[in-house]
């Protein structure tokens, strides 16, 4: 029996063979790295991984995609943006995913014109087709392709890839940009951004995993999984200090417990 991940590993692989060369938008996450690994094996140097840091980047993920390209030694750019330059994105409306994604579906465009590549890849998982993804809508208007959701690979199946490869991120839980900590409707500042992006570095220095810190106005709303509430609670007082510190005059723990993309349900 071949290893978890291998023959959706050779697939991606083959899949980059039919082109010349390629872009692949990088944010450090694992979808992403197993296309850079994949591209990288295919193409060699003339697959080439983008990060494109802003505002609402996680740091985290911006410094594992800086590791990788390290470690393994595939070319990597940094470019930088800033959404909060797009009115209609700092609004926040409920398709403001759509205007960050047309924002960075330019930036690698533009890079890759100059650079002479036509294809530009992302790492939108099979999983992630339902619910609501205005962002991959304004990918797919420009051409930018998603090898992982065109073969039919899962999260599962990007972090078999990962267990695979032996890449360090394959199990690190999955992250969203800051912009996704912030209601519908609530004006996205530079500011709330820090605020939220620093809480969420303190917990999880505190050893907490799978969070997210929801900033409405001046309440934070802290999402852990059930089985951490009760280390919440043991480091409340540090918790309650750091957040109050950060500007934050409520804080409170949601009990229903972290859910991704919990701030699009109704």
């Amino acid at each position: 029996m071949s290893p978890a991940g291998q023959a959706d590993h050779e697939r991606l692989t083959d899949y980059f063979r039919q082109f010349p060369a390629v872009i692949v938008a990088f944010s450090g996450g694992i979808d992403s790295s197993v296309l850079v690994m994949a591209a990288f094996k295919a193409l060699g140097v003339k697959a080439v991984a983008v990060t494109c840091e802003s505002p609402t980047s996680d740091p985290s993920e911006s410094a594992c995609a800086s590791q990788l390209a390290g470690m393994f030694g595939f070319p990597h750019v940094i470019l930088s943006r800033d959404e909060l330059e797009c009115e209609e994105f700092r609004r926040n409306p409920v398709d403001r995913c759509y205007f960050c994604k047309k924002q960075l579906s330019d930036k690698l465009i533009e890079y890759a014109g100059g650079n002479g590549v036509k294809v530009i890849v992302e790492g939108t998982n099979s999983d992630e087709l339902a619910g609501h993804r205005p962002g991959f809508a304004a990918l797919q208007e420009v051409g930018i392709r998603s090898p992982l959701a065109e073969l039919g690979i899962g999260k599962d199946g990007v972090r078999a890839i990962g267990r695979l490869l032996g890449l360090p991120n394959a199990e690190k839980p999955s992250t969203a940009c800051l912009a996704s900590r912030i209601p519908y409707g609530q004006e996205i500042t530079s500011s709330v951004l820090a605020r939220v992006g620093e809480a969420e570095s303190f917990l999880r220095s505190e050893g907490f995993g799978q969070l997210r810190v929801r900033c409405f106005e001046d309440i934070a709303v802290i999402e852990v999984l059930p089985e951490d509430f009760d280390r919440v609670l043991d480091k409340r007082e540090e918790i309650v200090g750091r957040l109050s510190e950060l500007g934050f005059e409520r804080i409170s723990l949601d009990l229903a417990g972290f859910r991704s993309g919990s701030m699009n349900q109704s």
